[in-house]
């Protein structure tokens, strides 16, 4: 399963696109699926031990917020994950 509306770089999304991701990413918490906080390693490996399963995480050793779609050879490393926001700490 991967968000209903693939959204490359520098396009412009109608706002009904972008709700309709928004959506799915809020269904897929509300159903039960966690955020998933580990090592990146670990969440490779979730993601690998049930390929079909999308879920949301934040890598405690990667500053971002990562969606596995479901989809073993999505998103643009070909691994099944998108970032769909990263951060740097600002002291």
């Amino acid at each position: 399963m991967a968000v209903p509306h693939t959204i490359a770089n520098g396009q412009n999304p109608s706002g009904t696109k972008l709700k309709e991701n928004f959506d799915y990413l809020f269904n897929l918490i509300s159903g039960g699926q966690a955020i998933k906080t580990e090592t990146l390693a670990n969440i490779k490996a979730t993601a690998l031990a049930n390929p079909t399963i999308p879920f949301l995480a934040i890598p405690n050793d990667l500053r971002a917020l990562l969606l596995y779609t479901g989809i073993a050879n999505a998103g643009p490393e070909g691994n099944g994950f998108v970032t769909l926001a990263s951060w740097e700490i600002i002291s």
